[in-house]
């Protein structure tokens, strides 16, 4: 065909009047940007769409795709997932169901429950039921329902943006940044965390809650951060720390703290107050 499609396969049918085919046993449809493997593949020369829906792979220079049934526009390049869609790469794999993908740009349109996870660090995952990931620069902005996994913590928000690359995120909306290992979350209007440094800082009326045995304790301020450093006696392990910047405020059941800011090492359970410290019970 003029678009660079050429279609070969065991048996073929073809009417000339509509433009319209079937091609059956071991179909192989290849163009510039990818080749597909399929059973049965169904062809409109009009519309220049391909169809199948008896499983299929689909493979470019990046990435190979596996899926029950799609559609792929040959003039816009674009390929229509419908249910489950499996797509691997080096270093990631996303699964979901109804995925746009755009061969022209490398990105997928997520509308459906969908998983990316990270191959190296399986336990790193993002999931979303709507947004849209850059395979190529691995940036994915994320619409609904969605959680970023990462380090042991997940971050939530209404609208979300993760680059894979860097390890930067950041959340908008009704945030909630979990650390289970300290018993520890944080609320806010706007966070942006660091994978690779392991830190976050969280803005819009932030409050830190650290859940004891017993007790619990609250901590607010304009700007809360949380990161880890290494233990200065072993520098193999690694302290908490949870820091309060401006109008900090502590709340415990049996003690209450204000100050221009708050620092307070989680491991060690120390806390530090700065500039016009009160401390009362």
């Amino acid at each position: 065909n003029p678009d660079g499609t050429i279609i070969t396969a065991g048996e073929m049918e073809y009417d000339g009047n509509t433009q319209r085919g079937i091609a059956r046993k071991n179909v192989v449809l290849t163009d510039p940007k990818q080749s597909i493997k399929t059973e049965t593949l169904y062809y409109d020369k009009l519309q220049k769409k391909a169809y199948f829906n008896t499983g299929g792979t689909i493979s470019d220079y990046q990435n190979t795709m596996y899926t029950k049934s799609a559609t792929y526009n040959t003039e816009s390049r674009i390929i229509d997932f419908t249910g489950n869609v499996k797509i691997n790469n080096a270093e990631y794999t996303v699964e979901g169901q109804n995925i746009l993908q755009d061969q022209n740009t490398n990105t997928a349109t997520f509308s459906g429950p969908t998983w990316i996870t990270n191959k190296k660090n399986p336990g790193n995952q993002i999931f979303t039921e709507k947004g849209i990931y850059n395979m190529t620069s691995k940036e994915v902005w994320l619409e609904k329902n969605s959680t970023i996994y990462y380090n042991g913590k997940t971050l939530k928000g209404d609208r979300m943006y993760f680059n894979q690359i860097t390890g930067f995120g950041k959340a908008n909306g009704r945030v909630t940044l979990n650390n289970p290992k300290e018993n520890r979350y944080i609320k806010g209007g706007y966070a942006e965390i660091f994978e690779k440094k392991d830190s976050a800082m969280i803005t819009e009326k932030p409050y830190a809650v650290k859940i004891l045995e017993k007790d619990s304790i609250y901590f607010s301020a304009e700007k809360i951060f949380a990161f880890q450093k290494a233990d200065t006696a072993d520098v193999k392990k690694k302290k908490s720390f949870l820091r309060a910047f401006y109008k900090a405020r502590m709340y415990k059941s049996n003690a209450q703290a204000k100050a221009d800011s708050i620092s307070f090492n989680e491991t060690d359970g120390i806390m530090h107050l700065f500039h016009k410290p009160i401390l009362w019970s």
